[in-house]
């Protein structure tokens, strides 16, 4: 069985699934970096900018903070 769907259909699925429709709350923050496989960029600033269209109040120093608490965590 096929189901047929438009593109805006599509779309609007795609953009949910990177949490591009409706940011999500702070306190989920690193739920969405893992949903979406971790923040892909060459930079600094553009994962900053990656996160911040993605999530609500967060500022560039709860990524690095995040990024630096949870290395640490992980090598213990």
């Amino acid at each position: 069985m096929s189901v047929s769907l438009t593109w805006d259909q599509v779309n609007a699925w795609r953009l949910a699934q990177h949490h591009l429709l409706e940011r999500a709350k702070r306190a989920d923050m690193l739920d969405v970096v893992s949903h979406l496989c971790g923040l892909h960029a060459q930079l600094m600033p553009a994962a900053e900018l990656a996160l911040w269209a993605r999530v609500e109040a967060v500022s560039p120093t709860d990524l690095a903070t995040a990024l630096w608490d949870n290395v640490y965590i992980r090598s213990i």
